[in-house]
């Protein structure tokens, strides 16, 4: 069975890492979105509160997802 490398182990195959980089935040939250409502939270139950604005990321073409304390980016 031959896999293609650009896909092998990302979002695209519903995988994907979330690195917690942060030293001076606190990751509460983690939703998706379909594009016309957002999920519960993945991490905890906070009462859908949102604490900071959306960050965009395409889970199909992340295979890493990591949160700093200033920047959240995927590879």
């Amino acid at each position: 069975m031959a896999t293609t490398p650009a896909h092998a182990g990302t979002g695209a195959e519903g995988y994907f890492t979330i690195y917690n980089n942060t030293d001076n935040n606190v990751v509460v939250g983690f939703y998706t979105s379909d594009g016309s409502s957002w999920s519960g939270n993945w991490l905890a139950d906070d009462g859908g509160k949102t604490i900071d604005n959306p960050i965009n990321i395409d889970m199909c073409d992340a295979s890493n997802v990591y949160l700093d304390d200033n920047e959240i980016y995927y590879d």
